[in-house]
């Protein structure tokens, strides 16, 4: 290769992200621009991958934290004003980007020889 390993994975996720090349623009931009074989253009894609998925983890993350961030903002702003209604939905939301809801369970009593069991299954099963 008569490039750097490094800037050649950097312009595959420039030319992925920013200019919406495929997979086979790639291998036929890393033919014709370095005279990489296909397979090692599979395999330099591969990395690229690898980084854009965490270039794309990064932003989510970000993206999240300003979620929370609104929505926390905006649940003040609510309970300010006496909207208690209000703030309670935004506070449901909150708990969803959290991951905080509670997951319905479904709830069976039986009753052997006069004892009360109580077995809870997860309504995933």
């Amino acid at each position: 290769m008569k490039a750097d390993k490094n800037k050649v994975i950097e312009e595959l996720v420039e030319l992925r992200c920013k200019r919406g090349y495929s997979s086979t623009s790639l291998v036929n931009y890393l033919k014709e621009t370095y005279d990489i074989n296909q397979a090692r253009a599979y395999e330099l894609i591969k990395e690229a991958r690898e980084m854009m998925g965490e270039i794309y983890n990064e932003m989510n993350w970000n993206a999240l934290q300003d979620a929370i961030l609104f929505l926390e903002n905006l649940k003040e702003k609510l309970l300010g004003s006496g909207d208690t209604k209000g703030a309670l939905e935004v506070q449901k939301e909150l708990n969803k980007v959290n991951q905080l809801y509670i997951q319905k369970i479904e709830i069976e009593s039986k009753t052997i020889e006069g004892i009360n069991i109580v077995i809870k299954k997860d309504s995933s099963e």
